[in-house]
């Protein structure tokens, strides 16, 4: 079966108080067998991917990919407790410098809240993570067809 792609969640800018929050397309692809998660967006926008997950009668995540480390991008990570991760090093490495200036000694916490208890897949240059897709790494994780 080739692959499905579903929008969960469009790309939207929210006005909370006097604060805008970006909000990013959440995908969801699916192959009958697999359900990957790409890019699963912000907290706030947790109820809707949730719902739209079970609207699609969608049981299990089977892999995350996130195609660069935004929060608008990978925060909603944390609710899908050991799935698999598939970044960038390179993304990655830059989110640990910019965790470890901002939040100084506190940076490792925020880091094992998001990314512990889970395998991370560091992709450096073309790999095929799905069948009929690639993975290209740099700054950003990004499918090709």
């Amino acid at each position: 079966m080739p692959w499905r792609i579903v929008e969960l969640v469009p790309p939207a800018m929210l006005y909370i108080g006097d604060n805008i929050i970006y909000v990013a397309t959440v995908y969801l692809l699916d192959d009958g067998e697999r359900k990957v998660l790409v890019d699963p967006g912000a907290q706030v926008v947790f109820p809707i991917v949730r719902w739209r997950l079970r609207r699609l009668g969608v049981q299990r995540i089977n892999l995350i990919i996130v195609t660069h480390m935004h929060g608008d991008h990978y925060f909603n990570i944390i609710f899908f407790l050991g799935v698999k991760l598939v970044v960038s090093r390179r993304n990655l490495e830059v989110w640990r410098e910019n965790l470890s200036s901002q939040l100084g000694e506190r940076a490792r916490l925020f880091e094992e809240l998001v990314l512990g208890g889970r395998e991370l897949v560091l992709v450096e240059r073309e790999v095929e993570l799905l069948r009929g897709r690639e993975a290209i790494g740099g700054d950003a994780l990004l499918l090709s067809p």
